[in-house]
């Protein structure tokens, strides 16, 4: 499971996203820009110095050919932090650092609609009226490289994206570290890409799960199942004899404890879950920082749970409220009317009524400019 980065007591939500570094997964520490600067200013500063005292030896304007500098990387959610000396270092065998590299989005058509969508951590997948998948954002490893062929189903995960296609069978791409890319061979309805693993429901109404399973996230219940959806490091399902909920996986703040009842949909976040009761409200239960399970009253018609943020559609009217987090424009929907909505990291998109896509929130990669 992520670490979770806990405030202070007292302390206010910062502008600054809240990213847990994901468990195992090799980031690089970035440097601190500015401090870096300032410590190489100062080093040249000194050098100049010592070149202009009465007596000082020249410098040399340029040094050996083996002493390499430290540069600056950053990668999504990691804080940048000085970890170079003042000297110069000597190069080393080193791997080079990856640079995020945003996908850009399709080249806009008047005739392009999608029918559903998914947003993960920071990129996000769709799946246009024709059945073609188109994806966009982050894409270090793969997870916005979508397959070409047609599909019925699309889930974005932190970093990886799993999709049915139109025979039954899976793909899946992007990071798979833990397996969670590599799919269960056999034919399928529903499949959910969480943080490290991944769930479908097989046509015969069962469950598998595969990936990470530090924490049995992957250790799906027996019996028949209607809906699936995979967290952070927690999966939810909605029973198909009753209607109930199980859940299974991480169980710090109750995420894994579902409420009784019946419902009609359920949607698992990085460490809260959301689910729409039989009667059309909502349900939410698990981390609760910044409201993101203390869900609006009213009855909804779908429900998208996200890292930190959470969004519905009304069932009254077709818009959107949401609720969570704030801190890039995540939880401030557009006015307009909608059919589909898809909660990730730090933004959210939706279908509108059309069949366009429209996204708001953090755009730090793409993820939040979809195709047109």
């Amino acid at each position: 499971m992520p670490e979770r980065l806990t405030p202070l007591m007292g302390q206010a939500e910062t502008s600054a996203p809240l990213v847990r570094p994901p468990r195992g997964r090799r980031r690089r520490t970035a440097l601190i820009l500015g401090a870096f600067a300032a410590l190489v200013l100062a080093f040249a500063s000194g050098v100049t110095l010592l070149a202009v005292l009465p007596g000082a030896s020249p410098v040399p304007s340029s040094g050996p050919s083996d002493i390499a500098y430290p540069s600056v990387t950053t990668s999504p959610g990691s804080s940048a932090s000085a970890s170079a000396s003042l000297a110069p270092t000597a190069t080393s065998a080193e791997a080079p650092a990856r640079t995020p590299t945003p996908v850009p989005s399709p080249e806009p058509t008047d005739t392009q609609t999608f029918k559903a969508v998914s947003a993960g951590e920071y990129h996000g997948c769709a799946i246009g009226t024709d059945g073609t998948l188109a994806c966009w954002g982050y894409n270090n490893d793969g997870e916005a490289t979508a397959p070409s062929g047609t599909f019925t189903a699309v889930s974005a995960g932190d970093y990886h994206t799993c999709a049915i296609k139109t025979d039954g069978t899976l793909a899946c791409w992007g990071l798979n570290e833990y397996g969670q890319a590599t799919p269960r061979p056999g034919i399928y309805k529903a499949v959910s890409a969480g943080g490290y693993h991944t769930c479908a429901i097989r046509t015969d109404d069962t469950l598998v799960c595969w990936g990470d399973s530090q924490w049995q996230d992957t250790s799906a219940p027996s019996g028949t199942y209607s809906a699936v959806s995979a967290g952070g490091a927690h999966t939810c399902a909605i029973s198909k004899t009753d209607g109930t909920l199980a859940c299974w996986g991480y169980q710090h703040d109750g995420v894994s404890s579902p409420p009784s009842g019946t419902f009609t949909a359920v949607s698992a976040g990085e460490e809260d879950t959301c689910a729409i009761r039989s009667n059309g409200t909502l349900a939410c239960w698990g981390l609760n920082w910044y409201g993101e399970a203390s869900p609006p009253s009213g009855t909804f018609v779908a429900v998208s749970a996200g890292t930190i943020h959470s969004c519905a559609i009304k069932k009254t009217d077709g818009t959107i409220v949401c609720w969570g987090s704030n801190t890039s424009g995540q939880a401030t929907p557009p006015s307009g009317t909608f059919v589909a909505v898809g909660t990730g990291g730090y933004h959210t998109c939706a279908i509108e009524a059309a069949g366009k896509i429209i996204c708001w929130g953090s755009n730090d990669y793409g993820e939040g400019t979809p195709p047109k």
